[in-house]
């Protein structure tokens, strides 16, 4: 039998909570680090870093609206309003009903 593990995100004034297998922490763990990691990069001022980063992930994985609107978020710190609106209109057409990449859009 699978044990299930709860997660809770808070963002803003919003709680969502969720549940997981064992199995799939290790991508969400790993998912996460990585985008981490690229908000650490951009910390650290090395954009070509956190670039690089983005785009391993979009390689491993495509249809992830997270790491297309994380790219999106990294586009418009370095100011690449084409690219910023290229991904999170991708990421929208993954999950249509998100208002924070509406609102990004806007």
């Amino acid at each position: 039998m699978t044990q299930k593990v709860q997660i809770m995100v808070v963002k803003r004034d919003t709680t969502i909570t969720t549940t997981i297998t064992p199995s799939s922490m290790s991508y969400l763990g790993l998912l996460w680090s990585n985008l981490l990691a690229i908000r650490l990069a951009l910390l650290d001022k090395k954009p070509t870093e956190a670039d690089a980063i983005i785009n391993a992930l979009k390689k491993n994985y495509p249809n992830n609206s997270q790491v297309l609107a994380q790219e999106g978020w990294l586009a418009e710190q370095l100011q690449d309003a084409k690219r910023a609106r290229a991904a999170y209109q991708a990421a929208l057409k993954i999950t249509p009903n998100s208002q924070q990449l509406i609102d990004h859009l806007a």
